[in-house]
């Protein structure tokens, strides 16, 4: 069956880019990989919408550490 994956966005302050911090944005339903993969980017945009002090600098689909 489908695996949870989860977005992982690495995001930096505006005001302080140096300062980045790495954010775990679950899915509301089971998904696999591929899914993810193609749903991210507009996950990405939905999670910069409700950040707006946040610039995102890398998205990735990980598994999540058990």
């Amino acid at each position: 069956g489908p695996m949870m994956v989860e977005l992982v966005l690495l995001a930096c302050l505006l005001k302080e880019p140096q300062h980045c911090e790495t954010f775990h944005v679950p899915f509301e339903q089971e998904m696999q990989m591929p899914q993810c993969v193609w749903q991210s980017q507009m996950e990405a945009a939905r999670w910069s919408g409700d950040h707006p002090d946040w610039a995102i600098r890398k998205i990735s689909c990980e598994m999540p550490a058990a």
